[in-house]
């Protein structure tokens, strides 16, 4: 963690397939999320520009997102959602104008305004009640989360309605011109 806060966290970015990538992660969640007797919805749509990514830290990345989805949704869905946008401005821009959109989404009990604040903080964890399928967590998997997607040069937003759920979207520049 604290070569994260130093930025001094080695990264490997490569070319990547990042339809195959995001599918081959969310695969792994199939039979978690039938067993809890949830629909798992899963969306990839066909991405023609090349992604750099660390493959490992985008694993981390959606493995994290999936694995809170899982913990905090009792009944309903699950869903993932890959697509290109364009991005809204030049700065934040990747090759030919693009970003990716990763897309996660429950129907859990979803999360306060209050606690959203904080939600990306080190060490911050929603209030304990409400179903939860464990109690493990150590209040680090969102801000790596964050941390991740911010070496990647994107960005994290969470929507949050208690009762109703939750819906984190990154988005991240393609091609390799932002690293």
């Amino acid at each position: 963690m604290s070569s994260i806060e130093a930025n001094r966290m080695e990264s490997h970015f490569v070319p990547v397939d990042i339809q195959k990538a995001t599918q081959d992660i969310t695969s792994m969640f199939i039979s978690a999320i039938a067993e809890a007797k949830l629909e798992f919805k899963v969306k990839i749509d066909k991405i023609d520009t090349p992604v750099w990514v660390d493959t490992q830290k985008w694993e981390i990345i959606l493995v994290n997102l999936l694995s809170n989805a899982l913990k905090y949704t009792q009944e309903g869905s699950i869903s993932c959602r890959l697509r290109r946008i364009q991005a809204s401005s030049i700065e934040e821009a990747g090759e030919g104008g693009g970003m990716i959109e990763l897309t996660v989404e429950d129907t859990g009990r979803g999360i306060s305004a209050l606690d959203c604040g904080n939600l990306f903080k080190r060490f911050s964890r929603v209030d304990g009640t409400g179903f939860n399928r464990t109690n493990a967590g150590t209040g680090i998997g969102l801000f790596l989360v964050k941390e991740l997607v911010k070496i990647h040069k994107g960005n994290i937003e969470l929507h949050s309605e208690v009762d109703v759920g939750s819906t984190f979207t990154i988005t991240i520049p393609t091609g390799n011109k932002h690293l």
